[in-house]
């Protein structure tokens, strides 16, 4: 059988630009089952609308699978109606929108094979002819049975070249060495439920062995929702990492509370540079909230037991927890200064995102209403979607940004890397402008960059209809759309968006109507 595969088109401010392993997996799989696979990566800064449209039109093909995470569901729509609309193809969804939620989305989007959950063995059964309607296979104890994923269907060098703006130039490519994680915090969803397994430490080591000799790669981000914990594993595999003098550094995350510590100095010699932390909070009182089965003075304690060991430690964090206050935000800025996480600070809001308990929570108390309008309208996490807490939803934006800004003065962080130079060319084109001028996009980068602005604006403009929603540093926010640009009639759009979505906003600005000699962007 032919079989088109495609990533998920999801826009974000986030600079994690990286190999898909699901569709990398499936397509392993498929082949090793002897099908043909044709793979569509449609990430919004790798192919634009028309030549994906074409590849969804023209692709010879006999069955297409779509899929991804919830916050792609307009992407996942827009594919699923396209394809519907061009051509009578039989169409496969699967990943964590369909896992999270399948009768809702089953019945919504009306595929004509839908994957619950870890698709391997399914989406075989699917294109052997063995399988039909909404499918669930148990998970897959032995994921060294799981060929290597297929990186030749992949543009790696265009993946590689993204990454280097956060592998400091270097050749990065990621790996997944285990599935799902033990843990169930109140926020998260895991697409195989806390079912946690792993690879052997051969198989990841031979992955990465390939990768370096085939691609060139130099370092890696082990892309695991849990990687250092078990102190056996992680031991054995930075042994062989060693002894097979595997010449390569590595990035990976962790958890408070569960340190591998006789581990650690075997992950410096290993490669081991940094270590990601789920802190999420400065506050014992959201930690119990969020059940992270941690304290803040275990995540203390494992902050000096990673620098002890010379791996330096970064962190998540959020605010919006249905038991935040003025009082737990400000312990979240303390804790972050105290320990002088000085990576670069972003915090997103609590998003209730389909399969989590945050989420049923919402539904139990009529927060959502509307299970696809949700959808519609969940984005990512750098905007407040819903407010779960007992204050008013300025009064959470505008104390979550003190704390951030409060963090950045008190560790002296140059926000995003924005050069001199940058900054300077941005503030003398910006200087005298007179006129409407508007600054799009909306979102945490634009919101420190404003002080370089040297003129008087009008508003904002986004692609984010809940954005659009609330006013933004005091000013109005417009949807960015055609309509809206005609009858605004911007002299100036100042584009302050973050390397990898300025072309795209760029020229979705140019398809909007903006005269492109009428954008300056911030360089």
């Amino acid at each position: 059988m032919r079989i088109l595969l495609t990533t998920q088109r999801i826009e974000c401010e986030s600079n994690q630009i990286d190999f898909s392993h699901g569709i990398g997996y499936l397509t392993a799989v498929l082949r090793e089952a002897g099908h043909k696979i044709k793979v569509l990566e449609a990430d919004a800064t790798v192919t634009d609308i028309d030549s994906i449209k074409k590849v969804l039109k023209e692709e010879d093909c006999d069955l297409i699978g779509i899929g991804g995470i919830s916050s792609a569901f307009p992407a996942i729509e827009w594919m699923v109606e396209y394809v519907r609309k061009v051509r009578d193809t039989p169409i496969v969804l699967g990943g964590g929108v369909l896992t999270s939620n399948p009768n809702v989305i089953f019945d919504y989007l009306k595929p004509d094979y839908g994957i619950i959950g870890e698709g391997e063995l399914a989406v075989v059964a699917i294109a052997n002819g063995t399988a039909e309607g909404l499918i669930k296979f148990p998970v897959i104890k032995d994921l060294d049975s799981l060929p290597y994923p297929a990186w030749d269907d992949f543009d790696i060098e265009g993946i590689i070249e993204r990454s280097r703006p956060i592998a400091e130039g270097r050749r990065r490519l990621s790996i997944l060495s285990s599935r799902s994680c033990p843990f169930l915090c109140s926020f998260c969803f895991h697409t195989t439920g806390n079912t946690y397994r792993r690879r052997s430490p051969v198989s990841v080591v031979g992955e990465m062995k390939e990768l370096i000799n085939r691609y060139g790669a130099e370092h890696f981000r082990f892309a695991d929702e849990l990687f250092a914990w078990d102190e056996k594993w992680v031991t054995q595999f930075c042994r062989m990492v060693i002894d097979e003098n595997v010449k390569a550094t590595w990035e990976c995350v962790g958890k408070p509370g569960y340190v591998p510590v006789k581990a650690l100095p075997l992950m410096k010699e290993a490669g081991c540079e940094s270590a990601g932390l789920g802190f999420e909070t400065g506050s014992d009182i959201i930690l119990k909230s969020m059940k992270k089965k941690t304290t803040i003075a275990g995540a203390k304690k494992a902050i000096q037991q990673y620098r002890d060991a010379g791996i330096y430690v970064n962190g998540s964090f959020m605010c919006g927890d249905p038991m935040e206050t003025p009082e737990t935000i400000q312990e979240t800025a303390d804790f972050i200064i105290e320990m002088k996480l000085d990576h670069v600070v972003w915090m997103g809001f609590m998003t209730p995102y389909p399969g989590s308990e945050i989420y049923r929570k919402c539904l139990e108390r009529g927060l959502i209403t509307d299970e696809i309008k949700w959808l519609h309208e969940i984005g990512n996490s750098t905007a407040l979607r819903l407010n779960l807490t007992s204050m008013e939803d300025n009064e959470l934006i505008r104390l979550r940004n003190k704390a951030i800004d409060d963090i950045r003065e008190a560790l002296h962080l140059n926000p995003y890397d924005i050069s001199d130079e940058a900054k300077t060319a941005f503030m003398k084109a910006t200087t005298g402008l007179t006129g409407r001028v508007f600054v799009t996009p909306v979102g945490e980068h634009t919101r420190i960059s404003m002080h370089l602005i040297r003129c008087c604006i009008s508003g904002f403009l986004d692609s984010d209809k809940i954005r659009s929603e609330r006013k933004f540093n005091g000013y109005p926010v417009y949807m960015r759309t055609p309509e809206n640009i005609v009858k605004l009639e911007p002299d100036w759009v100042l584009l302050t968006a973050k390397l990898n979505l300025r072309d795209i906003i760029k020229d979705d600005l140019i398809k909007c109507g903006v005269d492109e000699n009428k954008i300056i962007s911030l360089i």
